[in-house]
């Protein structure tokens, strides 16, 4: 079999699996965001080409920029709120609290984070992902949530500790 596409980024001769059904091919070099077309001929064993099938035009997913800034916006007692900045090509973002509780999507640039557990150090994660579903690179950011009891602030007193 050969194997092209248009644009023209790759040719391969891909031998025929004996008593396959189907054969499969990883074409590589192909660039994200371009607009491919693919041709599969068969070859004879004096090099002549068959019948050549083409596919539908396949545009290849561009996968969202990485975020670079993700990090803790504002504390307070019992939550965190961590942050970034939007990114290109991210349609939503998928966020791991990484305190055992299920990832969500979202669509905003700010979450607040809270425990369950008090002064146990935790890593949240954010993963960008297109339209398409394309995922871009992880970020993480550590945290810790502090117990509002051990506040220097108690109510209704506002009791502030030296």
């Amino acid at each position: 079999w050969q194997i092209t596409t248009s644009p023209a980024t790759s040719t391969q001769l891909v031998d025929e699996i004996a008593g396959a059904a189907t054969a499969s091919s990883e074409l590589t070099g192909l660039t994200s965001g371009t607009t491919y077309t693919v041709a599969v001929a068969a070859v004879g064993v004096a090099g002549r080409m068959g019948v050549t099938g083409t596919s539908n035009a396949v545009t290849l997913p561009v996968a969202p920029d990485p975020i670079t800034d993700l990090g803790i916006v504002s504390t307070r007692p019992s939550r965190v709120t961590i942050g970034w900045t939007a990114v290109a090509n991210a349609a939503t973002y998928e966020v791991d609290r990484g305190n055992g509780s299920a990832p969500t999507q979202q669509t905003t640039t700010r979450v607040i984070l809270t425990g369950p557990e008090y002064y146990t150090m935790y890593t949240a994660s954010v993963t960008p992902i297109g339209a398409d579903g394309t995922r871009g690179p992880t970020a993480t950011v550590d945290y810790w949530i502090e117990d509002p009891v051990d506040t220097c602030v108690l109510p209704p007193y506002k009791q502030i500790c030296p």
